[in-house]
């Protein structure tokens, strides 16, 4: 494949995996719920959350909180999630290197960072 190929796969990858992701949430929901002998949320529960969480007024940040960081904080923790779902191969077949490992776990341990710096 060429460079090409690549970053149009990862593209995919990455919508696919952000798009996918509240599905398989609201399945496993429904799934877990079976099990303890209940009914369970609908299976589209999780992407009525977002719609409920993005349509949100914004709320007052803590005092002691940067404001320019307090703002940032959800744009690069969604940012570095969807570079993490564009480095992991989930619908092609691709071996991951070292290297790519290392950079996952490193974007992962940043969103942490982003997080705990936020608050």
């Amino acid at each position: 494949m060429g460079v090409i190929e690549d970053v149009i796969t990862a593209i995919i990858n990455a919508v696919l995996v952000v798009l996918l992701a509240p599905l398989f949430e609201g399945i496993i929901r429904k799934v877990v719920a079976r099990l303890q002998g209940r009914y369970g949320p609908p299976i589209l529960q999780p992407y009525i959350d977002l719609a409920k969480l993005f349509n949100r007024t914004l709320l007052t940040k803590p005092a002691t909180a940067s404001d320019a960081l307090y703002n940032l904080a959800p744009i690069l923790v969604f940012a570095t999630i969807v570079v993490v779902a564009a480095l992991v191969p989930t619908f092609v077949a691709r071996p991951l290197t070292l290297a790519d490992v290392l950079v996952i776990f490193y974007l992962m341990g940043l969103v942490r960072f982003v997080y705990s710096i936020a608050s």
